[in-house]
């Protein structure tokens, strides 16, 4: 987890709590990944690996991330953390912040 403690409350609120930091961790994983120019190698078919990013291996593992994104996984954790947004308005913000999600 990425905070120090869980947050005071019932079992509900802690729950909450580890959905929102799944969600922040996918965004924060797209962005590392923009940010070191692995978002540039993905349009190919084909597998390359990948040395810039220790938590995905090859190419297939960063779109297995971007699929997350648009079949609403990501989306939904955002909601199990109390976030009111729907998937379409995140694709539209991740595209508007230049996430290479389209």
């Amino acid at each position: 987890m990425i905070s120090t403690q869980l947050t005071k409350g019932n079992y509900d609120d802690k729950l909450q709590q580890l959905a929102g930091e799944v969600a922040i961790q996918a965004i924060r994983d797209l962005r590392m990944l923009r940010r070191r120019g692995i978002m540039k190698i993905i349009t190919g078919s084909e597998h390359k690996m990948i040395n810039d990013a220790w938590e995905y291996k090859n190419t297939l593992e960063v779109k297995r991330l971007l699929r997350d994104f648009k079949n609403g996984t990501v989306g939904w954790w955002c909601r199990a953390a109390g976030v009111n947004i729907d998937n379409k308005t995140l694709l539209r913000r991740m595209t508007e912040e230049n996430y290479a999600i389209s």
